[in-house]
């Protein structure tokens, strides 16, 4: 049934008096100025929807650049905060390290020097006792003679 349908349709074409008929050269020329009007709209058409786009894509850019600027404004704060933190950090530690370092030298220091004093005290004791004893031992025999020869 429909084969039929579209049989009756071809024949009603083939016998259109369109169908038979020549194109003239002034409808040649008719057809390319509609042709060049349509193609002429459609590169303004083009051309328009590409301006557009650069247009969207700019101020997309421009918006994104804002944005951008804005993130960088903030982590640059936050940078700047935190090496402010680190370097504050830095300082307490290195002060630390130099409070443990002289609780325990200056003592260390101190015993040094003492020990110091103290062996040269106990050279100077010695030297004195080894001079006494030399005094001591000229001394005897001197007291010796006068408590016999009085």
């Amino acid at each position: 049934m429909k084969n039929w349908k579209n049989w009756m349709i071809v024949l009603f074409l083939l016998f259109a008096p369109s169908v038979y008929a020549e194109l003239t050269p002034e409808d040649i020329l008719t057809i390319s100025g509609i042709v060049e009007k349509s193609e002429n709209r459609m590169r303004e058409y083009i051309d328009k929807s590409e301006k557009q786009t650069r247009e969207y894509i700019d101020t997309k850019l421009a918006a994104m650049d804002a944005k951008l600027d804005g993130i960088e404004g903030k982590l640059t704060g936050r940078m700047d905060g935190t090496d402010r933190n680190l370097t504050l950090v830095v300082a307490l530690v290195v002060g630390v390290m130099a409070l443990i370092v002289l609780a325990i030298g200056i003592p260390q220091f101190l015993l040094a020097s003492r020990q110091r004093n103290q062996s040269a005290m106990e050279k100077r004791l010695e030297t004195m006792e080894k001079e006494m004893q030399q005094l001591r031992e000229e001394l005897i025999p001197l007291l010796e003679d006068r408590i016999v020869k009085p």
